[in-house]
This record gives C-alpha cells, sequence and structure tokens, in this order.
C-alpha cells in the first residue's frame, strides 16, 4: 500500500513539473494569445449575429424536416 502511495505522489510532481515547465515556455506565447483572439473574435461574431444565426438554423430545420416528410 505505502508502495502504490509513493508511486502515485511520484507521478503527480512528475505531471505538476511537467504542466509547470509548460506554462513557463514562452516559445509557444504567441500561439496562445492567436487563440485567444480568435476564440475571443468568434464569440463576439457570435453574439453580434445570434439573431440571424438562429433565423438561418431554423430556416435549415424546416428545409430538413419537410424533405423527411415528403421521402417517408
Amino acid at each position: 500500500m505505502t508502495t502504490a502511495l509513493i508511486r502515485a505522489e511520484i507521478g503527480l510532481r512528475s505531471v505538476a513539473a511537467r504542466a509547470l515547465r509548460a506554462v513557463r515556455d514562452e516559445r509557444g506565447e504567441v500561439n496562445i494569445v492567436a487563440t485567444v483572439l480568435l476564440i475571443v473574435l468568434a464569440v463576439a461574431l457570435i453574439v453580434l449575429f445570434q439573431g440571424q444565426i438562429k433565423g438561418w438554423l431554423s430556416t435549415m430545420f424546416e428545409k430538413i424536416n419537410s424533405g423527411i416528410g415528403s421521402v417517408g
């Protein structure tokens, strides 16, 4: 039992050390910033065009449902 706990602790420390290295590594910083900006832009566009998106999706599902009804 004690051996399993020691192995678990060593594993957790290893994972924590790798996570800290990944956070401190500055080589990927530009990619992270670009990804965050793209996500913010996508959310802003969704909020801005929410009404049009809902209308478009509603129309598309109506067409799909009417097509299914005519096939069956």
